[in-house]
């Protein structure tokens, strides 16, 4: 069995600016996948005995299940999702070990993303969700995909 179940961890987008974070928890979120993984290619020549490999750039994903609130209800979760797959919006966001509880530290990754993949089920017994997919890009104001850690007072 796992050290920590998955449902401890958490995920956070940053509605602030990058020096100055103000984190809002992804708390209606399940089923996360964080995809690492670098490309490479063969290298070969005379001299060498045995085939070897170089790597290239590392890609980073993730995918997830975002549970709908209630009809009615004021969704900033939702809106930033759906404003980021709309308008190419870039979210700095963080998926981390654990919530940011007072008295803490989280490791975990932080960088820029934007949703490629929002796809909506609507099944006739169950509540409404999204199939989300983030992924990496570029932006001028956040870096890079990279290790994160915050301590809360």
């Amino acid at each position: 069995m796992s050290e920590q179940a998955g449902r401890k961890r958490a995920a956070y987008y940053n509605s602030a600016t990058y020096a100055s974070p103000t984190w809002v928890h992804l708390a209606r979120i399940s089923d996360v996948n964080r995809t690492q993984s670098r490309s490479s290619s063969d290298r070969m020549y005379r001299g060498a005995k045995n085939k070897k490999k170089a790597t290239g750039y590392k890609e980073h994903s993730f995918t997830f299940k975002y549970h709908v609130k209630k009809a009615g209800t004021t969704d900033t979760v939702l809106d930033k999702l759906q404003d980021s797959f709309d308008n190419d919006t870039v979210i700095d966001i963080c998926f981390m070990n654990g919530k940011f509880d007072t008295g803490t530290t989280r490791t975990g990754v932080r960088g820029p993303v934007v949703v490629s993949k929002f796809d909506i089920s609507e099944a006739d017994e169950e509540g409404v969700t999204y199939d989300v997919e983030l992924v990496e890009v570029e932006d001028d104001t956040i870096p890079e995909i990279t290790a994160f850690s915050v301590t809360t007072a």
